[in-house]
């Protein structure tokens, strides 16, 4: 999984650390059962960039964390009911530099490194192993600017893109996918140039992307892209309305069932951002939601519904949940006496409504001053 790019400041790193200055803060509008501070995994003196990461969360007894930090990268595993710490064999990961993760079981986890790109690093439930593969996965050019997607499914498969990132100017445009299937890679043509993946399974892979002849283009001509076990089809997005001088961007897909997924539309000028749709795709028609603030990242529920975090007034941030034509706001919980969360990614964790999210903050006001990783969670 790549995570967008207003997401890449997460850091979580599993270990002890002494949980004496964090407060929870209680829901504004919603207060049972609320988010609470699951883990305080990660305290690092002195201070250390923010690290890109991610969680992956493919059952309700086992999730997956990864943090993006040289030489050596942070893992996290949640198994037996906690986190624990995931050593990685030195030997694979030397100067490793993470540049895509997934995971779909205990037993299929990936990681694509910047260099060398030609080879993962793969855990199968025993061991961590070397998985040479051919050098058009994981393009270097790409790799150079952590524009790659990986999204695993089944017992033993990934699929990687090589995305398109708008952030980046002169970002190659390739239209292809890799797709490991348990013994060997294929590469297969895609309709259009990818953004963003997700995988419900082997068989039913969902991408959004844009067109060959538009992407990159300041208004390209937005698609969504499905692999159903043997080929590829491709359907237009419904455009919003766009003033004059705007940009259109469609963003984090969050696949839900084959017959229902979510995107963020945004539409921006070079001065701000005009509007922020959520469109979901429920099988039969597309229905726009206008947020109650700008999105951050996305997750589904479990039951149809989405989750995102997003800042408030001040140094407040707070999670939104819509379900069922409805809002509702809870204030995410602080960290330290004057730092407030800012949730920079959820995972709805499988098999009920609890979810999980995770933050990075610097206590400035701490003596000395560190970065301290936080893993949140909501229900049971």
């Amino acid at each position: 999984m790549r995570l967008k790019r207003s997401s890449w400041y997460a850091v979580v790193i599993v270990s002890a650390v002494a949980t004496s200055a964090l407060l929870t803060g209680s829901a504004t509008a919603a207060r049972t059962p609320g988010w609470r501070i699951d883990s305080v995994v990660f305290q690092d003196d002195p201070v250390i960039p923010p690290l890109p990461g991610d969680l992956i969360a493919d059952s309700a007894s086992d999730a997956w964390a990864m943090w993006y930090h040289s030489p050596y990268p942070y893992v996290g595993h949640w198994t037996r009911g906690a986190w624990h710490d995931v050593t990685m064999p030195k030997s694979l990961t030397p100067g490793l530099s993470v540049v895509a993760f997934g995971a779909s079981s205990p037993r299929n986890v990936w990681v694509f490194q910047e260099y060398p790109s030609n080879v993962a690093v793969r855990y199968n439930g025993t061991h961590w192993l070397a998985q040479s593969m051919p050098s058009w996965v994981v393009d270097d050019a790409h790799a150079s600017d952590n524009s790659v997607d990986a999204v695993a499914a089944g017992s033993s498969s990934v699929w990687v893109f090589n995305t398109y990132d708008r952030y980046i100017p002169g970002s190659p445009q390739d239209h292809y996918a890799s797709w490991y299937n348990g013994r060997g890679w294929t590469r297969t043509n895609l309709p259009g140039v990818p953004y963003s993946a997700d995988a419900l399974a082997t068989n039913d892979v969902w991408v959004l992307g844009a067109t060959v002849k538009t992407a990159g283009t300041r208004q390209p001509v937005w698609i969504m892209m499905h692999w159903n076990g043997k080929s590829w089809s491709s359907a237009a997005i419904p455009l919003p309305k766009i003033p004059k001088g705007a940009t259109l961007t469609d963003d984090s897909l969050v696949a839900v069932t084959s017959r229902n997924f979510w995107i963020e539309q945004l539409v921006t000028n070079p001065q701000r951002v005009l509007a922020d749709y959520l469109m979901n795709w429920n099988g039969k028609r597309w229905q726009r939601v206008s947020p109650p603030v700008e999105l951050g990242p996305l997750a589904e529920d479990g039951y149809g519904g989405i989750w995102t975090a997003a800042g408030g007034s001040g140094t407040h941030y707070h999670f939104y949940h819509y379900s069922a034509g409805h809002w509702t706001r809870y204030m995410a919980p602080v960290i330290s006496y004057n730092v407030a969360a800012n949730p920079q990614g959820l995972a709805w964790i499988p098999g009920g409504r609890s979810m999980w999210a995770w933050d990075s903050e610097t206590l400035s006001g701490e003596e000395p001053s560190s970065t301290v990783g936080v893993i949140f969670r909501y229900g049971p």
